[in-house]
């Protein structure tokens, strides 16, 4: 995903589930998409995504001030999801 959609969409999914079960939706999810072949996580991939992670967290606010998504967002909440989402392969 582009960044800006991959950041809307994880704070729309399972808005109301613990950031463990919004990542073990997100993966179920995958692997349906892949036909249920493999898909891995990669935590250096992860490490990488937060390490570097400045313009993603800028652009999060940016698009909260031009009102992109629900109300009550918690950036801090679903940014890690994005991060573990990114982690994610298919072998």
């Amino acid at each position: 995903m582009i960044n800006a959609g991959a950041i809307v969409v994880a704070s729309l999914l399972k808005r109301n589930c613990s950031l463990s079960d919004r990542f073990d939706f997100v993966l179920q999810q995958l692997v349906k998409f892949a036909c249920n072949g493999c898909v891995g996580f990669n935590n250096a991939v992860f490490l990488s995504e937060r390490e570097t992670a400045d313009r993603n967290y800028a652009l999060s606010y940016y698009m909260r001030e031009h009102k992109c998504f629900p109300p009550n967002t918690n950036l801090q909440r679903f940014r890690a999801l994005r991060e573990l989402r990114a982690s994610v392969y298919r072998w």
